[in-house]
C-alpha cells in the first residue's frame, strides 16, 4: 500500500493526496511542469519535500538506502550520453 498525504514541493509540486492499493495499476499524464517527474523522484526517495509518504505501513524516509533499493525501481527521464558514462557502467 502506498500512502501520499499533502505532498508538496515548493515551486515544483502543490497539494498532492493519493492512496494506491497493491495490485492497482495507475497512470500518471499531465502536460509538462506539471510535476510528474518531481512526484516520481519523491516516491522514490530521491528529492525531499513536504508532507507524508507511507509506503508498506512505514513512513518512505524510515526505511534505509538499503530498504528503499530493494523495493524500487527508477529511470531517470535524462539519462547521460553513452560517450559520457564511465568505463564501469
Amino acid at each position: 500500500m502506498l500512502i501520499l498525504r499533502e505532498l508538496t514541493l515548493q515551486g515544483r509540486l502543490k497539494c498532492f493526496n493519493a492512496e494506491v492499493v497493491p495490485g492497482e495499476l495507475v497512470h500518471l499524464i499531465g502536460p509538462n511542469g506539471a510535476g510528474k517527474s518531481i512526484l516520481l523522484a519523491l516516491l522514490a526517495g530521491l528529492e525531499h519535500g513536504e508532507g507524508e509518504i507511507e509506503f508498506c505501513g512505514r513512513r518512505l524516509l524510515s526505511h534505509s538506502g538499503r530498504q528503499l533499493a530493494r523495493m524500487r525501481g527508477y529511470l531517470s527521464q535524462q539519462a547521460p550520453r553513452p560517450a559520457a558514462m564511465p568505463v564501469w557502467h
